[in-house]
């Protein structure tokens, strides 16, 4: 699968299994285009998600980590945002 580069690149990635089907999947933070979701479909290799699992920030990433923020047992998403921004988590 080829993603192209956003206008400002990507500027941090995260790998966890964030949809629970035992494989890592990615995130790839973008400080000048839409984040992505890459979903991990094994042997069909990644599928491309964006806005329909909560990934709506546009040009503003700085960077991304995963871990479980809400004590669900489910990988959290916390992206770091530019100057004048607040930091979101999903």
């Amino acid at each position: 699968m080829t993603i192209a580069a956003a206008a400002g690149g990507t500027v941090g990635s995260v790998f966890a299994d964030f949809d629970a089907d035992r494989d890592l999947d990615a995130v790839l933070s973008s400080a000048g285009g839409q984040d992505t979701l890459l979903d991990n479909r094994r042997e069909e290799g990644f599928a491309a998600r964006g806005r329909g699992t909560g990934l709506a920030a546009h040009g503003a990433g700085r960077g991304v980590a995963a871990g479980d923020v809400d004590g669900d047992g489910l990988a959290d998403l916390v992206f770091a945002a530019g100057p004048g921004l607040r930091c979101g988590c999903i």
